[in-house]
């Protein structure tokens, strides 16, 4: 019987990575517009690549099954010179990552500032936030940038709504509505690179 992911011991940490792994009640993050604030002058023509493994227990909301997965996510973002973002966000879920089976992977691209963005950037001083909207709740990536934009730190929270327990996802391989139990955030990472990383 596999142990409870809560259990397991700790994974060593990549560069100067914040892990959060919380699940925090939906008040106080605000959705907003698909992308608000004005983009610092210093970051422009940079691209963002943060990365985190999410070890995760979910719940079929109709049936009660337990399960516990691995969730490889990484974000690429790239702020223009006009201060638009371009951005990419993928997932690759397994069951096991000792055992190395991949289940499903998930890959959404897309323009910040387009009326059916799902990738919601705001801007705010030295950090960018992105929410990203989940089935019921929503998971916020904060990244916190160093003295000239020239490095970053990562810090990952899933919310679930005021009134509810836990935030909801939707299974990469089913589809199937599965609650979010518990999830540890581990080997976050966040680096800035010059230039347009999609090119």
């Amino acid at each position: 019987m596999r142990k409870n992911p809560m259990q397991r011991p700790q994974k060593s940490v990549r560069g100067r990575a914040v892990l959060a792994g919380a699940q925090a009640a939906l008040i106080g993050l605000f959705a907003g517009e698909a992308f608000a604030g004005e983009a610092p002058t210093a970051l422009r023509g940079k691209s963002i690549v943060a990365r985190w493994q999410d070890e995760r227990t979910t719940k079929d909301v109709d049936t009660g099954d337990i399960r516990y997965s691995d969730l490889d996510s990484m974000i690429t973002a790239y702020v223009s010179d006009k201060g638009r973002v371009f951005s990419s966000y993928s997932r690759v879920a397994s069951r096991s990552r000792a055992r190395g089976r991949r289940v499903a992977s998930l890959e959404t691209k897309e323009v910040s500032d387009l009326d059916n963005a799902k990738l919601i950037w705001q801007f705010s001083d030295d950090t960018l936030l992105l929410n990203i909207p989940l089935k019921s709740g929503l998971r916020r990536v904060t990244v916190t940038f160093g003295v000239n934009f020239d490095s970053c730190t990562i810090s990952v929270v899933n919310a679930h709504l005021a009134g509810t327990e836990h935030p909801k996802v939707l299974s990469l391989k089913s589809g199937v509505e599965r609650e979010l139990l518990d999830v540890k955030v581990t080997n976050a990472d966040c680096s800035i690179r010059d230039g347009n990383v999609f090119q």
